[in-house]
């Protein structure tokens, strides 16, 4: 989770900074994170800058009636646009 004061050019050197660290990928983690920090900003226009190595493969189901990968990250998503938090 990286913080950007919203302006281009920091937001650019934000992106620049990212280590990529490898292996997992948890999108609904990922989402879930970003949208606890964007929870306490002010009511003006909120973006989150998702960036991945591939599609989700985390969090592993663990019992049949739990939800894929996707289906996981689909479902922070749709927390975070009812948020009011705009995902690019």
């Amino acid at each position: 989770l990286v913080q950007s004061s919203g302006d281009k050019n920091s937001t650019i050197d934000s992106v620049n900074s990212l280590v990529y660290t490898g292996g997992l990928t948890n999108h609904a983690e990922a989402i879930g994170r970003c949208r606890d920090a964007l929870s306490g900003t002010p009511d003006r226009n909120k973006y989150m800058l998702l960036i991945t190595d591939g599609k989700p493969n985390r969090p592993q189901p663990t019992g049949p009636t739990d939800p894929s990968p996707a289906d996981a990250a689909i479902a922070s998503a749709d927390l975070a646009k009812g948020d009011d938090i705009n995902i690019i």
